[in-house]
This record gives C-alpha cells, structure tokens and sequence, in this order.
C-alpha cells in the first residue's frame, strides 16, 4: 500500500479531476416551420463545458445549412473537422444556452412533401413541427400530438425524438389538394370540302 501511495504522489494525479469528456450536451428542443419548399428549424440547446479553457462539442448536423449560432446572446464559432463533423466552441466552463437557426430543403413528390435532416440528439429532445394546412404524417416520426389551427391555417404536432437521421413523409395540404383542379379539353374539328 506505501508503495502505492508513493506512485500516486509522484504521478501527481488527483482521482476524478479529469471528466471523461470535455463538454455535454444536456438538452434540445426543436421547433420547425415549413414553408413551402424550405423548412426553417430553431434549436435551443442546453450545453456544458466542464473543463476550463476553450472546448469543442461535436454535434452532429446533416442536411441543413447554418444560418446563424449564439451561446448566450453572443455570436458562436463552429469548426468543421476532416470528417465534415461540426464541432461548437465553447468558451467558458459550466452550464450555457445555445441556439442554432438553419433551413433545409422540403421534398415534394406526388402528393407527399418530405423533409430529411440529421439532428444533434439528447436524452430529453423535443421536436414541434409546424406545416401549413391540414396535413398528415405518413412516416418517420412518433406524433405524441396533433393540433389543427383553422384560423391560422396550420397543423402543428409534437414529435418524439430519436437518434438518426429524421425522415418526415408527409401528406400535402388537404384543402389545396382541394382546389386543384384538372382541365380536361377536347375538340372536334370538322371541316367541309365543296
């Protein structure tokens, strides 16, 4: 046991000093706007730095473009590694709140409309997604709650987040598929020779 303890002094390391990881992700929540064929996504994180100096938080981002990015109220950096992997900077030790803006693309085909992203992912994540219309979600997610809003138009749901890249197939707007309509002309031309 002296022997041990005289290895301990001289390695000079006191247990549980240093955390496993440097920085955490302990919350996210997720509210997506659909306009036509763009989606507007808001995500408020709850992040921790738990080392002192400046550290990286791998996120893991697909699928959207970076319109804008705060850690309290202050503009962010991010870093991009060689594996195309965004990494957040955070400056300061403990708890902080960060908020990303980014748009992605919405798919239309057929009568179906489908947005594909990949979001960073934490044990408590929540998703609100809002689509103009009356619309239905044909795959992809858990819908733990729907809302139809007739005066503003809208339906909005409450998601069940997962890890992994996140498919929405949904239905387009019921009451514009209601207004379409198909013109079908026919002609007859007759003519008469004399």
């Amino acid at each position: 046991r002296n022997e041990y303890e005289d290895l301990l002094k001289k390695a000079n390391i006191k247990p549980g000093d240093i955390p496993p990881q440097q920085s955490l992700l302990l919350g996210a929540k997720y509210r997506i706007n659909i306009f036509g064929d763009s989606a507007l996504i808001v995500g408020d994180f709850e992040v921790e730095s738990l080392a002192a100096g400046l550290q990286q938080l791998p996120l893991g981002l697909s699928g959207v473009s970076i319109l804008n990015v705060t850690v309290d109220e202050n503009a962010a950096s991010l870093v991009r590694d060689s594996e195309q992997l965004v990494r957040l900077l955070l400056p300061s030790i403990g708890k902080s709140q960060a908020q990303f803006s980014m748009s992605a693309a919405v798919q239309h085909a057929a009568a179906e409309q489908t947005l594909t992203v990949l979001l960073p992912h934490a044990a408590n994540s929540k998703i609100d997604l809002i689509v103009p219309g009356n619309i239905e979600i044909k795959s992809g997610a858990s819908v733990l709650k729907r809302t139809i809003d007739e005066e503003q138009n809208v339906t909005r749901f409450e998601l069940m987040a997962k890890p992994g890249p996140l498919r929405i197939t949904m239905s387009l707007n019921n009451k514009r598929l209601k207004t379409e309509e198909i013109v079908v002309a026919r002609n007859v031309l007759v003519a008469e020779l004399t």
